[in-house]
C-alpha cells in the first residue's frame, strides 16, 4: 500500500466507509503538471471526500446527486453512496447559497482552502508543496502589510508637509508686509527730516520782524482789500 494514496469517509453509523485509492506516481504526475504551470497546491482530496467539509451546511435529509454518484445526507452525516450513470443538474442549498450540482465539488474545494487545520488526509508528497504555498502566502501578506504601512507613513508626511507649507506661506506673506511697512516708515522719516532741515535753515522756527510788520500792515488794510504779496 506504500505505492498508493488512500482517503476514506465514514458513512454514518452503518459501519461502512467510502474509500478512494490512487497511485502515488499518478498523483505525482498531476502535482508536477500544476507546478510546471506555476500553480500552487495547498490541498488535495480524492473523489467526493472533499464534500465532508460541507456537511454542516447541507439541509437535513438531502439526496445529493452529482455526476456519476449519489450521496445521501442524514443527521449531518453521509449515510450512503451509490454510483449513478445519469447526469443531474439540480440545485442544492448550501448554507445561504443555491449551488448547481456541477459546482458543488469545486465549491467544496474552495471552502476547504479556508482552513489549514486538518492535514491528516494530505499525502506526504504534497506536504512540502503545501508548506511552500503557505509560506508564500505569508510572505506576500507581510509585503502587502509593509507597503501599506509605508504608504500610510508617506501619506501622513505629505499631510504634515502640506500643513507646514501653508504656515510657511502665511508667515512669508506677513514678513513681506512688515518689510514694506518698514521701508515706508524709513521714507517718511527721511521726508520729515528734510522738511525739518528746510524749516530750520529758512529761519521759520524763530521770530521775525518782517513777518510781524507784514501782519500789522495787513491788519490795517480795509476789509475790501487783501494783502497777498510782500514786496
Amino acid at each position: 500500500m506504500d505505492e498508493f494514496v488512500v482517503q476514506q469517509m465514514e458513512l454514518g453509523k452503518t459501519g461502512k466507509a467510502l474509500v478512494v485509492i490512487v497511485r502515488k506516481d499518478f498523483l505525482q504526475t498531476i502535482v508536477d503538471e500544476f507546478l510546471n504551470r506555476k500553480l500552487w497546491l495547498v490541498d488535495v482530496y480524492l473523489g467526493p471526500i472533499v464534500l465532508k467539509n460541507l456537511l454542516p451546511l447541507f439541509e437535513e435529509n438531502t439526496c445529493l446527486q452529482l455526476q456519476g454518484m449519489e450521496l445521501e445526507i442524514s443527521q449531518g452525516e453521509f449515510v450512503s453512496y451509490q454510483k449513478k450513470t445519469n447526469k443531474s443538474w439540480d440545485r442544492y442549498r448550501i448554507g445561504d447559497e443555491l449551488i448547481d450540482s456541477n459546482h458543488v465539488l469545486p465549491f467544496a474545494c474552495g471552502i476547504s482552502t479556508l482552513g489549514f487545520g486538518d492535514t491528516t488526509h494530505i499525502p506526504e508528497l504534497l506536504m512540502q508543496v503545501r508548506s511552500e504555498s503557505i509560506s508564500r502566502r505569508i510572505a506576500i501578506g507581510s509585503q502587502v502589510a509593509f507597503l501599506a504601512l509605508v504608504f500610510l507613513i508617506l501619506l501622513m508626511n505629505f499631510i504634515r508637509f502640506d500643513a507646514v507649507n501653508e504656515e510657511y506661506s502665511r508667515f512669508s506673506a506677513q514678513l513681506q508686509t512688515g518689510k514694506n511697512l518698514l521701508f515706508r516708515m524709513n521714507d517718511l522719516k527721511d521726508e520729515v527730516a528734510q522738511k525739518e532741515s528746510f524749516y530750520v535753515k529758512s529761519g521759520l522756527d524763530t521770530q521775525s520782524k518782517l513777518s510781524y510788520y507784514s501782519d500789522r500792515i495787513a491788519s490795517c488794510l480795509p476789509s475790501r482789500l487783501s494783502f497777498n504779496l510782500l514786496g
